[in-house]
């Protein structure tokens, strides 16, 4: 719990105030608690940041991905599709060969 905490800069004293009734000093791995809103890792900061616009997170320090880097993506996204299809169709015209 505390590793959890640490790492988004939240006291236990923030966390109990969101979780009245629940004791946080037994609480199980798996276990669903309340967060303070906003507060993440600095790998959650990443991975967010990549998928929703980083301001809309309260995220002003996470950069937002560049043009050359979304156009890599694309790119990527378009080369293993390209290669999914040409191995279709290579399965397709072995099967027509036997």
């Amino acid at each position: 719990m505390a590793e959890v905490l640490k790492g988004r800069g939240i006291t236990m004293a923030e966390c109990a105030t969101l979780n009245p009734g629940v004791d946080l000093s037994k609480a199980k791995d798996g276990q669903l608690i309340k967060l303070p809103y906003g507060r993440y890792t600095q790998r959650e900061k990443e991975v967010l940041s990549s998928v929703v616009p980083a301001p809309s997170l309260g995220l002003p320090n996470v950069a937002a991905p560049t043009v050359v880097q979304l156009q890599l993506g694309a790119l990527l996204v378009l080369g293993v599709a390209a290669y999914g299809f040409y191995l279709k169709k290579a399965k397709d015209w072995a099967d027509d060969q036997a």
